[in-house]
């Protein structure tokens, strides 16, 4: 487990040092304490639950053991993600952020396995698996292997048999790779939906929209994107959605923000501030997002088109997006800048993963834009439907749909199971231990 936290996490020695500092070798050094704090935290609480599980190996029957394994699993990849997200946790963080990188999902996403996960959620998806695999390793559950792998093929079959197909409709939807600091394109379009980058309604207003998006059509196109503006001296990033006849009909503060690019962690705020406290205070001053306070909701088009959009570092948040769909999307977009990221094949990996799960774990077309990333729609079955690269745009077509699956509905329910057999285990033990003997 020390191996895949290590490379999952690896990217951060890729990304731009200077977003955190102006000087390049303070940011590399945050970044190595950030990291080694990441690795540390992850061995411990993955170390715990292997040991746990070991211990626990010889009790209850089969199906005990397996569930046991499954849950308890899912309980320490969610609680590892939620421990490094407070690890990085700052003045305008969410307490209720988790950064998933560290799980054996991200891989599981991208096999047949995937659709298991409309019945079990993204951390009960490694938990199964885990568990599974488990069973075939240990001598004496190796003989239900097979049973236990069947039911489990059962699953994945029917969580993409009974999933599979849309009641939707076709939506042309335009996608849009674009690079910071270069000139925004004027978009020439005509399709129904436009997705634009993050920051890619900036120096736009609700008047002039003709300057980012011409149509041809008599239909008004709408769009979503983000606009950064300041008010009385505070920066804030809202997600917009609009119309090319209406102009800008929603605006919601971006919520979710990155950690090192729109926000200082505590943890590494004294180490800039010690050894370059003039970026320190550029950064507090010029570039520190306000979150928003309200949570992102739906976008209603029509009856059928309801967007769930987020924005950049919502792609990480899976709660997110399942939320969007319980409340009635019809198709996820997020709108992204990926600079930081300094063009890492790892990350970019990873990013794409997360978002297959959000399409398929909720059956719903996924949809992004980005600014220096690629720009890619996924189907509701989480298959590439178009991927460009910038600077581009392409008009695709995408499929609306209503259908919620178990996970939709339930959420990560198997992390909670870990939890009562913690604390059964725990109050177990209690009960069984004996008196000390007086005298």
């Amino acid at each position: 487990m020390i191996s895949l936290v290590s490379v999952a996490w690896s990217w951060l020695f890729f990304i731009d040092a200077a977003r955190l500092s102006t000087n390049s070798m303070t940011g590399y050094v945050t970044i190595a304490v950030v990291y080694l704090i990441i690795v540390g935290l992850s061995s411990l609480v993955f170390g715990l639950a292997i040991h746990y599980l070991v211990q626990k190996n010889n009790t209850g029957n089969v199906f005990i053991k397996f569930t046991r394994v499954a849950s308890v699993w899912a309980l320490s990849e969610l609680l590892v993600s939620w421990l490094i997200a407070v690890v990085w946790i700052g003045k305008n963080g969410s307490w209720d952020t988790v950064f998933p990188f560290a799980s054996f999902s991200t891989i599981i996403i991208n096999t047949p396995f995937r659709f298991l996960s409309r019945f079990v959620g993204f951390y009960g998806l490694s938990g199964v698996i885990v568990a599974a695999s488990s069973m075939v390793l240990t001598k004496s559950t190796r003989h239900y292997a097979q049973t236990i792998w069947l039911s489990i093929l059962i699953l994945t079959v029917l969580g993409w048999g009974l999933f599979t197909k849309t009641n939707g409709a076709s939506v042309t939807t335009t996608i849009v790779a674009e690079k910071l600091g270069r000139p925004q394109k004027l978009l020439l379009d005509d399709a129904q939906l436009v997705i634009l980058p993050e920051y890619g309604l900036d120096q736009t207003t609700s008047k002039n929209i003709s300057r980012r998006l011409l149509t041809s059509t008599s239909s008004a196109v709408y769009f979503v994107g983000s606009k950064q503006q300041s008010s009385s001296g505070d920066i804030s990033n809202s997600l917009t959605f609009g119309s090319t006849g209406d102009g800008f009909l929603l605006q919601e503060k971006k919520t979710r923000l990155i950690p090192g690019g729109e926000y200082l962690p505590y943890v590494v705020s004294p180490i800039i501030n010690r050894f370059d406290p003039s970026s320190y205070a550029d950064f507090q001053v010029e570039r520190a997002i306000v979150k928003g306070i309200q949570p992102i909701k739906p976008f209603y088009i029509d009856k059928d088109l309801v967007l769930g959009s987020g924005a950049c570092s919502s792609i990480i948040s899976t709660q997110d997006y399942r939320h969007l769909t319980r409340q009635g999307a019809t198709i996820l977009t997020n709108s992204a800048s990926l600079d930081i990221f300094a063009g890492s094949r790892l990350f970019s990996w990873q990013q794409r993963s997360l978002a297959k799960f959000m399409a398929v774990a909720n059956s719903r077309s996924f949809v992004q834009s980005a600014n220096d990333g690629d720009a890619y729609a996924l189907n509701n079955n989480g298959d590439n439907i178009a991927e460009i690269n910038p600077v581009d745009y392409k008009k695709i077509t995408s499929t609306t749909n209503h259908r919620i699956t178990p996970y939709t509905t339930f959420g990560e329910w198997l992390p909670i199971v870990g939890i009562m057999f913690l604390l059964s285990d725990g109050f177990n033990q209690i009960k069984n231990r004996k008196p000390k003997k007086l005298g």
